[in-house]
């Protein structure tokens, strides 16, 4: 071995050592010490990232003044605005874990003189900063770093390295669809021959618009949308795989076509199913047809009978402050003064009352039928809500079946025998107040 070699080679044995003595007894140093800076940048004034490894691929992320980045190599893409932030947070305060030699000849010997990674940041004044890590630290782990324009030797940590080190892969929006959930207006679904549009009401819910104005399963309806937002590309998705899979898509048989739109923006997935039952998508956001998983594909198989409510009364959670029952043998009236159920006056037993409210809240259609809706025998008023809303339910028997409206409505629900006969039973059996409860 040449002289200069054995010399070098001994140099970084003795680094290694002290790098070893010094990750053992890093314990005993006091708290509080400040690790040195690599970088300390204002995350606003960064206008590019860029990403570059010895294998001669590179990544840059870009963006101007807004907040948003973008990725521009290897291929313009949306940027995942979390990844994103994640890389603009470590490299705005890099920090190394030691300072190994303060002025280093020959970097060649810690693999910084054809470095395996360079991250450059160009700042909104032109200024570049530039950080490159080499091999891998004998025995105490981590990486050697050096700063362009810097003679200083440091280490980093290895989850440092792995926070910068990222791809176009890792750092690439991955959604089929951009949208931003809060901010959708509209909705809409066909499938199954079938077409269901969603709009929100005066109160952010959202209800059924077309094919006529219907009441909407909230929940289902936000369950669509959180299969779109989760719909994800391969981003390693290779140019014959695309070709396989556009093949596959022009041979499938259609499923689903969903479009939801945010202002002027309106986005769309266009989903098939092939005979092996896989789910393919299609977006209006992003090139080539992409692979969808099970769970997301199925969610899609709807109908609009899948989104309508089948709850009778919509004031959920909320305690009314007026229960109304009437039917041929009577009528009911609960009220709610502070705090207390009562009955012209008279103090009613709470835990009866709050059976009758449980019962109403849950009360629930088995289908939807288009007609059968006779006179009714039966009527149910609930006002709840602050400002105040009243709820009422007619309900009319049609041979062994309940069929119920809602006031002002057309739309039809069919409700269990059992369901009704419950409930006329724990309207009837609300109680006067026990004694004690009533002196309270």
């Amino acid at each position: 071995m040449p002289w200069r070699g054995l010399v070098a080679a001994l140099v970084a044995v003795v680094i290694a050592a002290g790098l070893v003595w010094w990750s053992r007894s890093r314990e005993g140093t006091e708290e509080g010490t400040k690790s040195p800076e690599l970088f300390n940048l204002t995350e606003t004034a960064m206008r590019k990232i860029e990403l570059r490894r010895a294998s001669g691929e590179v990544t840059v992320l870009e963006r101007g003044d807004d907040p948003v980045w973008r990725l521009t190599t290897p291929a313009e893409y949306a940027a995942d605005r979390e990844a994103a932030q994640s890389l603009v947070n470590t490299l705005s305060k890099l920090n190394a874990e030691q300072v190994v030699a303060e002025k280093v000849e020959d970097f060649a010997e810690f693999g910084l003189r054809e470095p395996s990674f360079i991250a450059l940041v160009t700042m909104k004044d032109g200024k570049l900063h530039t950080v490159m890590l080499g091999d891998e630290v004998p025995a105490a782990g981590g990486y050697y770093a050096r700063r362009a324009g810097d003679e200083r030797l440091f280490t980093i940590a290895s989850f440092t390295r792995t926070s910068l080190d990222k791809r176009a892969s890792d750092l690439r929006d991955k959604r089929l669809l951009t949208f931003d959930s809060p901010a959708l207006a509209r909705v809409a679904l066909r499938a199954r021959g079938q077409s269901v549009e969603f709009g929100r009401d005066s109160r952010n819910n959202w209800q059924i618009v077309k094919p006529e104005p219907l009441r909407a399963d909230g929940w289902q309806v936000e369950e669509l949308i959180r299969r779109l937002s989760e719909a994800r590309l391969d981003p390693d998705q290779s140019e014959d795989d695309a070709r396989k899979l556009a093949a596959d898509f022009a041979r499938a048989a259609p499923l689903a076509f969903i479009e939801v739109t945010s202002g002027t923006d309106a986005q769309s997935l266009e989903v098939k199913r092939t005979s092996d039952n896989r789910y393919l998508g299609r977006s209006s956001v992003v090139p080539v047809v992409h692979l969808l998983t099970n769970d997301t594909g199925e969610g899609f198989d709807k109908t609009a009978a899948d989104f309508r409510t089948r709850k009778l009364f919509d004031f959920g959670f909320a305690e009314p402050a007026r229960v109304e029952f009437k039917d041929e043998q009577g009528a009911r009236v609960f009220t709610k003064e502070d705090g207390a159920w009562q009955e012209g006056g008279k103090a009613m037993d709470t835990v009866g009352v709050q059976s009758l409210v449980d019962r109403l809240r849950d009360l629930g259609a088995e289908g939807f039928p288009a007609s059968g809706f006779t006179a009714p025998t039966i009527e149910l008023t609930v006002t709840s809500g602050d400002p105040a809303t009243t709820e009422k339910v007619l309900i009319a028997r049609a041979g062994e079946r309940y069929i119920a409206r809602r006031d002002g409505e057309a739309a039809l629900y069919e409700l269990k025998e059992e369901a009704v006969k419950e409930l006329i039973q724990a309207a009837r059996d609300v109680k006067a107040a026990p004694a004690a409860e009533t002196k309270k």
